[in-house]
């Protein structure tokens, strides 16, 4: 049967449609964060990212003979979800590093140059994709190490205008 499947893997819904001249199916991933960004850094204030790993590993398991649909890129390739998976495996060996240091949550600041140059994308994108890595890996950071209380991200864009 030809189908578009559209799974909210968050609330555990799948809901299946009949749709003609399909050759397989399509999987929507619906979550608080994006699961894969393809060539773009990842929303990390809030993330968790074991439990985001897990969740690609569902998602290309579950799904393999599946294409894949990305919110922020359209349908991604089985490399791109490889790619996502060894930058937040890049991410957290970085962030584990700095607290074996001790260091202070200002200092995730020197990763974005060597993060972001893993990545490809227009060079117009530079400066959004490093206020995105600064807030993020300083919200991560703090969460997971250092244990202080975060700030609203509206005070680092207050800090760059």
């Amino acid at each position: 049967m030809n189908c578009i499947q559209v799974a909210y893997l968050e609330a555990v819904l799948v809901e299946t449609v009949k749709a003609e001249r399909l050759h397989r199916c399509i999987v929507v991933a619906v979550q608080r964060q994006d699961t894969i960004v393809p060539d773009q850094p990842p929303f990390l204030a809030n993330a968790e990212i074991d439990e985001w790993l897990e969740n690609i590993d569902l998602l290309s398991t579950t799904y393999k003979n599946f294409v894949i649909i990305s919110g922020r890129g359209g349908p991604i390739e089985k490399e791109e979800i490889r790619a996502q998976v060894r930058h937040l495996k890049k991410i957290a060996r970085q962030m584990e590093r700095l607290a074996a240091k001790n260091a202070l949550p200002e200092m995730t600041e020197d990763l974005i140059p060597k993060l972001l140059g893993d990545l490809s994308f227009p060079e117009e994108n530079y400066e959004k994709y490093a206020l995105r890595l600064r807030a993020g890996l300083y919200q991560y950071y703090s969460r997971q190490y250092h244990h202080q209380n975060t700030f609203d991200l509206s005070e680092i864009e207050e800090k760059q205008e």
